[in-house]
């Protein structure tokens, strides 16, 4: 593949600068995760922290059930940045860089900026609901872009279908695909994977 110079670097930032910003402030939430769990603890294991799990996101901003009974309402946006491992951000950084680079290129970057805020919190806020409802247990943590990219993956699922073109169609297939490989992953790993999160992203982002 092409080696990533800093003028290819730099065309992407002018290209894509939302979707760089809000990647950027991922990987950098991540690594202040990281270094505050090696001030508390120095010992850790590099390897299986950054796999399993670098710990409390909640001083970053995670959300759990209790935060919004007590009105952090705040915490509906901020959870969409932080993430628990390697994996998790991996994944996460993958789908939204190509999703968010698709969308600020046909849309611009303000829609971009709009439908993270809206799938962000509207996607928490039924995910919040639902576990309510079910008599979840109001102190599980959750947190991360997932919700906001399955957002995306509504959004283009219902663009897709509208327009009556077959390559749009075939948009909504891979979409389609995505959200079931999301949806399996999830029932995998359900301690890190908000289900319900993504399918509130999903609702919200089909227009």
């Amino acid at each position: 593949g092409p080696r990533m110079n800093p003028r290819v670097l730099l065309r992407e930032v002018r290209s894509y600068p939302a979707t760089v910003c809000f990647s950027l402030s991922w990987i950098i939430l991540f690594g202040l995760l990281l270094t505050l769990r090696y001030q508390e603890d120095p010992s850790l294991p590099l390897a299986r922290t950054l796999l399993s799990g670098v710990g409390d996101a909640h001083r970053l901003g995670d959300l759990t059930l209790l935060d919004l009974a007590r009105g952090e309402y705040w915490r509906l946006i901020t959870c969409n940045f932080v993430h628990y491992s390697l994996v998790h951000i991996a994944l996460n950084l993958l789908a939204f860089y190509t999703l968010g680079t698709l969308l600020e290129s046909w849309y611009g970057s303000w829609a971009l900026v709009a439908v993270y805020g809206t799938t962000g919190v509207g996607g928490n806020l039924l995910s919040a609901l639902a576990r309510r409802a079910m008599g979840a247990n109001p102190m599980i943590h959750s947190g991360g872009g997932s919700v906001v990219v399955m957002g995306l993956i509504g959004l283009f699922a219902a663009a897709g279908w509208a327009s009556r073109s077959p390559r749009d169609r075939e948009l909504t297939w891979m979409m389609v695909k995505a959200l079931a490989i999301t949806g399996a992953l999830g029932l995998a790993f359900p301690r890190y994977i908000d289900n319900w999160g993504h399918a509130g992203g999903a609702l919200v982002g089909l227009p």
